[in-house]
């Protein structure tokens, strides 16, 4: 039986569609895996902005340190004064001991979101540079999904490959670049309550 012109035709658009289903397929398996925290701290930039951040910090702490010293000498004051001290005046070191110490925790507080934030500004630009490479190399070598190989997070995964070395020479890294380590967060130790006045009437 002879195929008409037709029946030709729906025959080669039935194989094309094939083969692209098959292609499609093929790509959809190939998966990738990067350590996005590892590749940041390999940039030659995350040097700079790990200083900047502990210069900043830096600032900050040594103001919080203006309140501690307040804290500490109105403290010293009510523990161990020059001459007896009468009620009133012990009730008012109280509340000024009291007052301090909230000051200090709501600094502690803001010297937290302010190191977050300013965090965040200075990394935005080097996670913006790493997303770009890594969808650089995934367009160049056929890679359709790639996933932050975080362990806490990936605790079963499908087979891929590590994109670590192919980004890194991307942004012209070499493998063995020293990275700093993560910058530490602002210390948030409780302040020291404030004592009971001694004595009474």
């Amino acid at each position: 039986m002879q195929l008409t012109k037709r029946h030709t035709y729906l025959l080669i658009l039935f194989a094309v569609i094939a083969a692209m289903y098959s292609v499609r397929a093929t790509a959809q398996d190939k998966t990738g895996y990067i350590d996005l925290q590892l590749l940041l701290r390999s940039m030659p930039e995350a040097k700079q902005a790990y200083a900047s951040l502990q210069q900043y910090e830096k600032s900050l702490n040594s103001q919080g340190q203006l309140l501690l010293d307040d804290y500490t000498k109105k403290l010293r004051a009510l523990n161990k004064p020059v001459q007896p001290l009468s009620d009133s005046v012990k009730l008012s070191l109280m509340q000024e001991i009291a007052a301090a110490q909230e000051r200090m925790e709501h600094y502690q507080e803001e010297v937290t979101e302010k190191v977050s934030q300013k965090e965040q500004e200075l990394t935005a630009p080097l996670v913006e540079k790493a997303q770009q490479a890594i969808q650089a190399v995934a367009n160049e070598q056929g890679y359709t999904t790639v996933l932050n190989n975080v362990r806490e997070v990936l605790l079963v995964k499908p087979a891929g490959d590590d994109l670590l070395p192919a980004v890194r020479r991307k942004l012209g890294i070499a493998a063995t670049a020293v990275t700093p380590k993560a910058a530490p967060k602002p210390a948030s130790k409780a302040a020291p309550t404030a004592p009971k006045a001694k004595g009474g009437r």
